[in-house]
């Protein structure tokens, strides 16, 4: 594959990425070009997904010990039951909250905005999108009440296992 160059080729690339390999087209912004023309020339030279030649090599050296790396360091896995997991995140989320998390994801809340990449994914403003369109009161109207309590009835009669709790 040659190099692409050109704006409307750059962007014709991320879309061939797409087309291709939609794993490897969502680890990769659109407009690392570089990286594009990487995965696509991976491709090409070599005849495997670029997403499935990464998994294939992470499967190799999963647990492996990179003696070349400049940095100490220590590998600690944890294992534990969902049930306990589950208990814990909720306490966290908890904790969060009553720490300013929702403040927080108001000021950065903005109606429109994408919300899969960047600081808003991150700090998981996203989960939070339909409730805020819901509930500011710029946008509050009976329509919205309604939707806000149905939601809300959703996650009440939701079971406990349920990933709406």
């Amino acid at each position: 594959v040659e190099s692409i160059s050109g704006r409307d080729d750059l962007s014709h690339g991320y879309d061939l990425l797409k087309e291709l390999d939609p794993v490897a087209a969502n680890r990769v912004h659109p407009n690392n070009h570089r990286k594009i023309n990487q995965y696509l020339s991976l491709h090409a030279s070599r005849g495997v997904l670029p997403s499935k030649l990464y998994q294939e090599n992470a499967a190799e050296n999963w647990g492996c010990i990179d003696a070349s790396s400049r940095f100490d360091y220590c590998l600690i896995c944890m294992d534990a039951e969902t049930t306990v997991l589950d208990e814990y995140v909720g306490q966290r989320v908890d904790s969060m909250v009553d720490a300013g998390l929702l403040d927080e994801v108001y000021d950065i809340y903005k109606p429109g905005a994408d919300y899969t990449r960047g600081l808003r994914q991150s700090i998981g403003v996203r989960e939070f999108e339909n409730f805020l369109k819901t509930y500011l009161p710029d946008t509050n109207t009976s329509a919205n009440d309604k939707a806000l309590k149905e939601d809300l009835r959703k996650i009440l009669d939701s079971p406990k296992d349920d990933k709406l709790r």
